[in-house]
């Protein structure tokens, strides 16, 4: 349907549950993903 190879996404919130569950699902169609989460240290993990 839509060609994500290339693209890339930031994700917040991607540390669990639905936010998650999208990033992963966005990096297996060949997505680029970035994701944050809250916590006390402030990070950002990529998923590709």
């Amino acid at each position: 349907m839509f060609n994500y190879a290339g693209k890339t996404a930031l994700i917040m919130g991607a540390s669990s549950g639905i936010g998650e569950s999208f990033a992963r699902e966005l990096a297996a169609r060949g997505m680029n993903v970035f994701s944050s989460h809250d916590q006390k240290q402030s990070s950002v993990s990529r998923r590709s």
